[in-house]
Formats: structure tokens, sequence, C-alpha cells
């Protein structure tokens, strides 16, 4: 049988709203898995290679209806997307349920140093602060 896990996950837990991309490309990307947990590789290819081609489309004429219709596949469960309540999903968990947390804090920590980083730059005007260093690169050029 054709497995709705993959497509009920999408619809509890992406609360996508009225994001059109985000629902086709959410929708694809959830026929693939589908695809992909039924051990079809054929059906996997197809939809995988199907949705760059809606990829492409959507880039040339930004009709997303156009570009769905090139897959021959039902359209996204309209209903189901905005069903889920946003605000509620966002009090429950700040985080992926299916991303590990340590996996979050430590991108989200890489991010605030960045950050940082950034900031510092822009403070110097991005000149490297004369590091020993990066005065032997300069000489090496």
């Amino acid at each position: 049988g054709h497995s709705t896990l993959p497509m009920k996950y999408f619809g509890k837990f992406v609360v996508v709203g009225n994001q059109r991309t985000l629902a086709y490309l959410g929708s694809l990307l959830m026929m693939v898995l589908e695809a992909d947990m039924e051990d079809d590789p054929d059906r996997r290819r197809f939809l995988l290679l199907s949705g760059l081609m809606m990829m492409e489309q959507y880039c040339l004429d930004e009709n997303w209806e156009v570009a769905w219709r090139l897959l021959d596949l039902a359209q996204p469960d309209w209903a189901a997307f905005g069903a889920a309540d946003q605000k509620q999903l966002r009090r429950e968990s700040k985080n992926s349920f299916l991303a590990d947390p340590a996996w979050i804090g430590a991108v989200v920590g890489r991010l605030k140093d960045e950050e940082v980083l950034e900031k510092r730059r822009r403070k110097t005007g991005g000149r490297k602060g004369g590091d020993a260093g990066d005065k032997d690169k300069d000489k090496e050029k």
C-alpha cells in the first residue's frame, strides 16, 4: 500500500499555511520519501527528476500551477496545510522534531559565532587585524 506517514507528518508538523512554494516542494519531498520507504527506486528517480523539471518551469514563468501540472500528480492537500496551528506548534517546540537537539544547538552556536565575527569585521572595516599569519600569506602571493 501507499504509505501516508510522511504526508501526515508534513501536514501536522510543517505549518505551510499559504506558502505555495513550501507546500509544493514539501509535498514532492514527502512523495520521494514514500517511494524510498516502499523501496521503489524508479518512482523515486522519476519524482526527483520531475521535481527538478517543476522547479525549472517555475523559475521560467513563476507559475506554480503550470509547474505542478507538469508532474501530472494530484494537487497537494491545501486544507490539511491550513489546519495546523502554527502558534501552538511553536509553543510546543522551538526545534524540528526530526533534528537532534545537540545538532541544533551546535548550528545555533556556530551562527552566533559567525555573527560576532561579522560584527568585528564591520567595526574594523574588513581589515584582518594585523595577524602575523596573514602577513606571511600576503608575501606568498
